[in-house]
């Protein structure tokens, strides 16, 4: 298969920010897509907002002792195999959910 790729941010917007500049820099995934040829099986064209909820977000990150429950469940269905050849995020909540899809 072809490459995939998540961009993953909390929504906040010098997270999501980052992602996105992350991304403009290697350039669009789609294109990658596009020469190879190939469809990623899990390729995502738009970033994932996800929103860790309370008692969740008053914990560092990484004391979360299941990082995938502190999502909303129409959010913790988008966390599901096949996971990403790259998968590039920012923010420090979403540091416990890369570890959770690593």
């Amino acid at each position: 298969l072809g490459p995939s790729v998540w961009a993953v941010s909390d929504g906040r917007a010098g997270n999501a920010a980052q992602v996105r500049a992350v991304l403009q820099a290697l350039g669009d995934t789609r294109r990658w897509i596009q020469i190879a040829h190939i469809n990623g099986e899990s390729h995502r064209s738009e970033p994932l907002t996800l929103t860790p909820r309370l008692p969740w977000t008053l914990l560092p990150a990484d004391k979360w002792p299941s990082p995938l429950a502190s999502l909303p469940k129409n959010q913790r269905d988008l966390l599901t195999p096949p996971w990403p050849t790259i998968w590039i995020a920012a923010g420090r909540r979403s540091a416990a959910l890369t570890r959770a899809v690593r």
